[in-house]
Formats: structure tokens, sequence, C-alpha cells
């Protein structure tokens, strides 16, 4: 009988070590990761375009952000240095034997500081399609050989937007035309019409380095909600204490992990419940929301030097522009577009309110906004490709006319000088927009 008494021993050693059930359920994905989230999660690939009758596209103004990226330096050390230290102490976890499996396996090889920030392989492949979608829907006017007369490329000077840049050149023209475009060089310190903020020294006082910007994201770290629903349980997972460094490097492991692979779920998603997920994401768009949105008008009333690049190219005789930047600039022209501009601001205690206030949706990685104008003296906004209606007109393809008393304050008297209160940048270098 002694055997029976050591294996129900075992047995019960087992179940209270392994639990019962596992995490990580591979068939999902996480599609709620704020300006991280896969360009393939938010753009439309059966959205149609219709023109009106005898009309036809003459031209076309686009600025897209850089495709799917690697992190930041801050953000690879946390993926090689902070993960692997959870790795270490899972067998104590309350993850199940398959859990810590893709866990482990996940742990990216060959990732260093080099890496960082540059454009990944996925990214390449966002802005690639991005163009062929864009040639197959306006053929009439991008499926024509290149000519310098005829097209602009421009991007900031970032390996990431340049390198979508040529991946979107590519897809419009092919690979051995690419290398032979002649694309603009990079402003330096910065660009004032795709970076423009940059040089904006007021936003930088009042806002960028103002820690008043994140208030409600500090608040929001210290509320009762995050602790309760994402430290403690966390915490329960791997039988010992998380604290915001260690979650914002699960966070780091879960978004990017899924944006190197969306069709595959990042393990690091997977040990986080969409509600988890919902709050991290909260907690960046609290962020984006003060820093580059509506949370404060000096935001976007600078990126109307968008506005006034899109009408001086309409008047030039050549019919494409294309620039390749980053998401700071994408939200705030978002915002002075009036996209997207919640009924209720997001805050540290309204959570449930203001959630669907979510970059996730129109800021993800390769995240884009165009102009197109047509033969008929129309003009139709295309966000993330999907032709939308302007905030302010009547039609889908606002008239001309309609369009200009729209914007005529950056047609006519957009001075980014006097909104910015200066006339130079003393910066001549600036930290990138995202810590990761």
């Amino acid at each position: 009988m002694n055997w029976i008494w050591k294996f129900l021993s075992i047995c019960l050693t087992i179940s209270l070590v392994a639990p019962d059930k596992c995490i990580i359920d591979e068939s999902l994905r996480a599609n709620n990761l704020a300006t991280k989230t896969p360009y393939e999660y938010t753009f439309d690939p059966n959205a149609n375009v219709e023109f009106p009758k005898n009309c036809e596209p003459s031209k076309i103004w686009l600025v897209s952000r850089h495709g799917t990226r690697y992190p930041s330096k801050k953000g690879i050390d946390a993926i090689n240095h902070v993960l692997p230290g959870f790795l270490n102490s899972l067998t104590k976890s309350k993850l199940c034997a398959k859990d810590i499996e893709l866990l482990e396996k996940w742990q990216p090889e060959n990732l260093s500081p080099n890496h960082a920030k540059k454009l990944h392989a996925e990214g390449e492949k966002e802005l690639l399609l991005m163009a062929e979608r864009f040639q197959l829907r306006l053929k009439s006017l991008l499926e024509q050989d290149y000519h310098e007369d005829n097209f602009k490329f421009r991007a900031t000077n970032t390996q990431r937007a340049e390198q979508s840049q040529f991946h979107f050149a590519t897809g419009l023209f092919g690979r051995k035309e690419a290398y032979k475009i002649k694309y603009e060089d990079p402003i330096e310190p910065f660009d004032p019409v795709i970076r423009f903020y940059k040089g904006c020294q007021k936003w930088k006082a009042q806002v960028k380095h103002n820690i008043s910007s994140l208030i409600e994201q500090r608040l929001f770290e210290s509320s009762l909600t995050f602790k309760k629903e994402l430290l403690e349980p966390l915490s329960e997972i791997f039988q010992e204490d998380i604290n915001l460094n260690e979650l914002e490097a699960i966070w780091v492991g879960c978004n990017f992990g899924q944006a190197w692979q969306p069709q595959k779920l990042s393990p690091w998603c997977g040990i986080l419940t969409e509600h988890q997920r919902n709050l991290l994401e909260y907690r960046e768009n609290l962020e984006y929301f003060y820093v580059d949105s509506y949370g404060h008008h000096l935001n976007y009333d600078q990126a109307c030097v968008l506005m006034q690049d899109v009408f001086e190219s309409f008047k030039e005789s050549r019919n494409s522009t294309f620039y390749f930047t980053h998401s700071g600039t994408i939200l705030k022209f978002l915002a002075y577009l009036n996209v997207n501009n919640p009924d209720v601001k997001p805050m540290h205690d309204n959570f449930d309110a203001a959630h669907k206030w979510t970059t996730s949706h129109f800021d993800s990685f390769a995240s884009n906004v165009a102009f197109v104008l047509l033969s008929c003296d129309k003009v139709g906004m295309f966000l993330n490709e999907k032709l939308t209606v302007m905030p302010g007109c009547d039609d889908i393809w606002c008239q001309f006319e309609e369009f200009e008393n729209l914007y005529k304050t950056s047609k006519k008297v957009c001075d980014f000088h006097q909104i910015c209160d200066s006339q130079h940048s003393d910066d001549h270098y600036i930290s990138d927009d995202d810590r990761f």
C-alpha cells in the first residue's frame, strides 16, 4: 500500500503547484495596443472608392506615419533584461507549463540596442502593400512610370521614416525603380512641415516638458483601479509583487511582439486579460490626448502648416506628394481636422465613459491621412485608406470651395511663429516622441 500513498502524495503536490487551466489562449489576438497597434488591424482592405460621374483623381497629398518598428533602447532593455527576470521565477508562478513554454520561446534573439527604433520587416510590408492599394484605387493617377516632376517624396531624418518612404515607393514602382527615385533631402534639425512641433518652443514649454500634461496619467497609475485590476492580479499570477517598471516591460513585450507578428498572439499579451490590456491602453492614451491631441489647443493649432502644404501642393504641377513621419504629427493633424473628437474628455477617473477615444483605432503603426483632388474640383479625405467625410463638409467628396472655406485659416494666415512664439528652435536635438 505504500506505493499508493506515494502516488497520491505526488498527485497532490502536482495539483498544488500546477494550475488546472492555462491562461494564454493562442487563438486570440490583442488588437488594443494604442500607438503600437499593427496597421493591418486598423485599415479596411475592402474599402471601395466610388468617384462622382465624369470625375477622375488628378492629385494626391499623403502624410504617413512610419511602419512597425523596433522598440527604443529602453524598450529593448526591458525585453532583454527585465522580462528574463520573470522567466527565471516562473516555476513558482500560477502559469501552466504550456504558458511558461510560450513565454520562454518568445524571447527574441539578437535584439540589440543597434535596432532601436529602426523599421521592422513588418513595417516594410505595411508600407509596400499600402502603396499597392492606393495605386489600385487611384489607377489613373498612380499607375504611371516614375518621373521626378510628378512625384514628391520626403521623410524625416530617421531611418524608420526614410525606409518607410523607400518601401512605399517600392509598392508603387517596384524595388529596382525605387532605388532610382529622387527623394528630397531630410530637413534638419527638424522638418517645419512634417515634424513641425519639434520647432514649437511654446508647445515644448507649455505641453511637452510640462509635468501637468501627465497629471491624468499619473493619477490613473496611483488609482485603486490600477492597483486592484492590474498590479495585484498580475502579482498573484507571478507570485511576486509587480511594480510599474515591470508592468511596462510586460506591455512592451506584448505590443511589440503583437506588432511584429500580427497573425500570432504575443504570449506577453496572452497573460493579460482584455480588460487589463484596455487599462494599459488607456494609460498610454492619457498621455497622447494631452501631449499630442485635443488636450491642449497648442497641439493642433500648429498643425495648420500641414493643411497649408496641402493647398500649396494642389497648386503645383506635380500630381503626387508623399510624406513619411511620426505619431506626433498624425495625432496633431487629426485633432486639427477635428477627427475623432471625443464627447467625453479622458481623465484618470472616467475610464468607463472615455476609453473609447483610443489611438488603437486611428494612430497605429503606418497610420495615414491623404487628400485626393478630383478633376471636377472636389476633394476627398482618406483616413487609413478609407474615404471619410470631412468634419464640416456636406458630402464625402467635398466641393473645393467648401474645402477652402473649412480650412481658410491654414490657406491664408497660418503663422507658425506667432502660434509657437518663436522664430527658431534652441534645441538642435529633440528626443523622439515615444519612450518605448
